[in-house]
Parts: C-alpha cells; sequence; structure tokens
C-alpha cells in the first residue's frame, strides 16, 4: 500500500461514510443529524461525493520537485502546462538514468514540468489487491 500516493480504492475506503453528527439548527431549535465520514468531515450528505472527489485530487497533486523526483519509474503525471496539461513518464534512458519523457523525448530538468502536476498513474496501484463489490 503506497500511503503517499493513495490508490482510488484507498481513498474511497478511507473515506467511508461512518456514523451520523448532531447539531443544533435555527439557534438550537431543532437538532440535524448528518452522515460523517470515516475521516471526521462531516456536512450534508449530498456534499459527500465532492469531499471524496477532493481527498482524491489532493492525494495525486505533485507540488514539489522534490516529489517528482521521488517517484519511482513507470509513474505517468500530468503537469499544469496549459488547460490540458502534458503527459509526462519517468522511464530509464538506457544510460543508468531515469528522466521523465514526453513526446518520446527525455526531461532530464524537473524545471521543465510546470508544478503542481497531477498523478495520473502510479506503479504501485497495479500491485493493489482487488477486491471485490459485495
Amino acid at each position: 500500500m503506497n500511503t503517499k500516493h493513495p490508490s482510488l480504492s484507498q481513498v474511497l475506503a478511507d473515506h467511508q461514510l461512518s456514523g451520523d453528527s448532531r447539531f443544533s439548527h435555527k439557534n438550537g431549535q431543532s437538532m440535524v443529524q448528518w452522515p460523517k465520514c470515516a475521516c471526521g468531515w462531516s456536512d450534508h450528505p449530498n456534499r459527500h461525493p465532492e469531499h471524496v472527489e477532493q481527498m482524491w485530487r489532493e492525494a495525486r497533486t505533485i507540488t514539489s520537485s522534490e516529489q517528482l523526483d521521488a517517484l519511482p519509474a513507470g509513474t505517468v503525471i500530468r503537469d499544469h502546462q496549459s488547460e490540458f496539461g502534458c503527459i509526462f513518464e519517468k522511464s530509464a534512458d538506457g544510460e543508468g538514468e531515469v528522466p521523465w519523457w514526453h513526446d518520446g523525448e527525455p526531461h532530464y530538468d524537473l524545471t521543465e514540468i510546470n508544478l503542481s502536476a497531477l498523478l495520473i498513474h502510479h506503479p504501485d496501484w497495479d500491485t493493489e489487491p482487488h477486491t471485490e463489490r459485495r
């Protein structure tokens, strides 16, 4: 399990609805009971999918060159180049280096990748055991 860059199934498992939050509403005139996320987040139940989506995006956001450099070969990212971004894959160059590749060209200088970048694929996600739906 990759805790720095969890898979979607790990994020979903960490953000299941569990229990309820009760709080006073309208200056104590009534009580409201809303579902609570396993992480402690609580809001209107219709907003929970947005919360999970935000957590998934945050888990996949790369903001520093140190984070970028620490990613293993086989990682795929989309940088913040434009509206659509550029896709890079980290892969060996055959000469002992592991640069980021874009359009068949190696990029050894990490400043060529515009951060923040979005992690599209992490090699650990391939080895994560899949669970069946209940």
